[in-house]
């Protein structure tokens, strides 16, 4: 677990070099794990595709620097994004890339999405919980985000 110094470091460092700072868990210690981002974690402001994140774990030392790519899924209160490393950051030994779990209410869809989302949120479930529920008390760090999540609008 990183400590406040480090966290400092890293909060600095992604606003100086503009990532998006978003603290999360990865979902297992494999390199492409997918990452849980707690609703809490989120920042002030929506984020979008082609932003750059750095993603830092709250339980490790593991840290992934990237560009939010594309909508891999849809679910009823998350969206899962794909996110490719960036280059500049790793040179040569890219790691593998990986998908994010993040707040619906906290990321602007692409307009074809968010009619998608518009049409099938009532019929959408919320995979996380079906994935990795053992996990998600501590994931969340509360009772679960919102059903009636809606994203911002584009």
């Amino acid at each position: 677990m990183a400590t406040s110094s480090t966290v400092s470091s890293l909060v600095s460092f992604a606003r100086e070099n503009n990532y998006e700072y978003l603290p999360g868990i990865p979902t297992s210690s494999r390199p492409e794990a997918s990452w849980f981002i707690p609703p809490s974690s989120m920042t002030s402001h929506p984020i979008a595709l082609g932003q750059r994140v750095l993603l830092v774990s709250l339980t490790s030392r593991k840290t992934f620097f990237g560009r939010l790519k594309s909508v891999v899924r849809l679910e009823r209160s998350y969206v899962v994004v794909s996110v490719s490393p960036v280059e500049k950051e790793y040179g040569f030994f890219l790691p593998a890339p990986c998908n994010v779990y993040l707040s619906i209410s906290s990321f602007v869809l692409p307009k074809l999405r968010q009619l998608q989302y518009q049409l099938l949120s009532s019929t959408l479930s919320d995979r996380i919980h079906d994935d990795f529920e053992a996990l998600l008390p501590a994931l969340i760090g509360e009772d679960g985000p919102s059903s009636s999540s809606c994203p911002p609008e584009h």
